[in-house]
């Protein structure tokens, strides 16, 4: 008894199944529609069928009811993954943050803050934030990292502040924990030009506050 290989092969709404015979290769195909021009005949029928007789409104009802709650359960796992991870691992982690806006200069209405790890090169949290949200438009960096440290707060990753500070000789870091957000802030608005402050924790458990401001 001789077996057979089958592979499928999916575009769009086109799917074709070949089977291959391992003893005499021979080779049988089978197509769902026929091809117009090297494109699949269905996936041009359901293009015109959306241009034709598709609704603006039915479009965002189903964008709002299927797709957007699918990325958005999809983006929620991955970062519950990132978090995770980050940890288990029990080492310290390198953050950067900035924001995007909708337009330059002091007129933007939306903007999109990302906050990323600097050691893996992938983003952990993204807060939207809308200028009415934060007062006006040159606050709504400061709103979007506020909202990010607020979700890495509850998420846990500040606790390895508070492991950190049990650590013997390491105890004065404790007293840091409630001042390092406002001096993260007020690094984040300094001139531009200028190198900002920022806290890190190196591999041996230490924290230190550097500082080009001398």
């Amino acid at each position: 008894m001789h077996t057979c290989t089958v592979n499928r092969f999916v575009i769009g709404t086109f799917v074709s199944i070949t089977q291959i015979c391992s003893h005499c290769l021979y080779k049988t195909q089978w197509n769902s529609q026929p091809y117009i021009k090297n494109i699949p005949a269905g996936n041009l029928h359901l293009h015109w069928v959306i241009i034709h007789t598709s609704s603006q409104g039915r479009f965002f009802n189903h964008q709002k009811a299927f797709l957007l709650p699918t990325i958005l359960w999809h983006w929620r796992s991955e970062q519950k993954t990132l978090v995770e991870h980050a940890k288990l691992s029990g080492k310290a982690i390198v953050l950067g943050g900035d924001m995007r806006a909708d337009s330059p200069g002091h007129c933007a209405k939306y903007s999109s803050y990302t906050m990323m790890s600097l050691d893996d090169i992938r983003v952990v949290d993204i807060q939207l934030v809308q200028s009415n949200e934060a007062g006006s438009s040159p606050r709504m960096e400061l709103e979007g990292f506020l909202r990010s440290i607020n979700f890495l707060e509850t998420a846990g990753l500040a606790k390895k502040i508070d492991v950190l500070g049990k650590e013997r000789g390491c105890g004065e870091v404790l007293s840091w924990r409630k001042s390092v957000v406002n001096l993260l802030v007020r690094s984040l608005f300094k001139d531009r030009r200028k190198s900002c402050g920022k806290v890190e924790v190196d591999n041996k458990s230490r924290a230190k506050f550097a500082s080009s401001q001398q």
